[in-house]
């Protein structure tokens, strides 16, 4: 059965003028914050539910812009759906990263980013292949 073997999760690509929010996990890997989709919630839930416990902030979800599959342990499948977001309320605060920062798009290949990440960045932001993928 396919959906057992993905695990569904929902990012927020948020703007700050010409730069993008991104997040460094423990792991020292960078990521655009949210999180698994809990059973009944929609990918648009998800986020905000995310975005509120991650970093203490209320977004408003807008468009899907890209999903990216990638293999992770046992044969499973991790599916990302990325969507534009907004911060409408609160004050970014790093709960669960370790630091997080906005990053101009051509800063964003200086960065190690979590695989799924990795592949959106390069797709959706960059439109090319980073260098050695």
């Amino acid at each position: 059965m396919e959906s057992l073997n993905v695990i569904k999760v929902t990012a927020a690509v948020i703007c700050r003028g010409n730069s993008y929010l991104i997040c460094k996990r423990l792991n020292g890997f960078w990521e655009f914050p949210g999180g698994k989709i809990e059973p009944l919630e929609t990918p648009q839930q998800c986020l905000i539910r995310e975005c509120r416990e991650e970093l203490n902030v209320t977004v408003q979800v807008g468009a899907l812009l890209d999903v990216v599959r990638v293999p992770v342990e046992n044969g499973r499948t991790l599916e990302i759906q990325f969507y534009s977001a907004i911060l409408s309320e609160g004050e970014l605060c790093a709960r669960v990263h370790t630091e997080f920062r906005y990053v101009c798009r051509g800063e964003l290949p200086e960065f190690s980013f979590c695989a799924a990440d990795k592949i959106f960045v390069e797709r959706s932001i960059l439109g090319k292949e980073f260098a050695g993928s």
